[in-house]
């Protein structure tokens, strides 16, 4: 539309298009993406309230706090992403370690052992903070899943290495 309104002036014998056409509905200032971040961190019952705090900066969007569990950390970036107006997430939330690394280790074990489907003996967990480790030969995809849920799950985990191999 714009191309054929330019061809029809006389004298001109070149343009460059470089129009960007954007909807009123998707400018939104920081602020206002700022105020649905932290409501929709507010609305979200398995999200703590207080503790995560967030600032929006030209659209990149940055949430700090300290968390019990990952499943909040993540939690918080995915409903912050789905947002109109969101360009980027930088999440600097850090789950807090609420118990030992031998905790941690005996709870691993203990969910491992409950499922009938998992040979726990295969599967090596070490733990360092809140970091784990996880290695062993195990027979199918399904079962490192599984292990990993089991790991994810555990109060105090802040990050989990698989290092699983599948085969016989």
């Amino acid at each position: 539309m714009v191309e054929a309104a330019v061809k029809r002036i006389k004298g001109v014998r070149g343009y460059v298009d470089d129009l960007a056409v954007r909807r009123q509905a998707d400018i939104q200032s920081d602020d206002s993406i700022a105020d649905r971040v932290a409501n929709l961190i507010d609305w979200d019952v398995t999200l703590p309230k207080e503790k995560i705090k967030v600032k929006v900066d030209d659209g990149l969007v940055t949430l700090t706090g300290e968390v019990e569990w990952a499943y909040q950390r993540s939690g918080a970036e995915m409903g912050a992403r789905r947002l109109p107006g969101v360009r980027g997430i930088i999440n600097l939330i850090t789950v807090k370690l609420q118990v030992r690394a031998t905790d941690i280790k005996r709870r691993i074990e203990q969910a491992l052992e409950r499922q009938a489907n998992v040979e726990a003996d295969r599967v090596s967990i070490s733990v360092e903070g809140g970091k784990v480790k996880l290695d062993g030969r195990i027979r199918a995809w399904f079962e490192r899943d599984i292990i990993e849920r089991a790991a994810w799950s555990t109060p105090g985990v802040q990050q989990v290495e698989d290092h699983l191999s599948i085969g016989g």
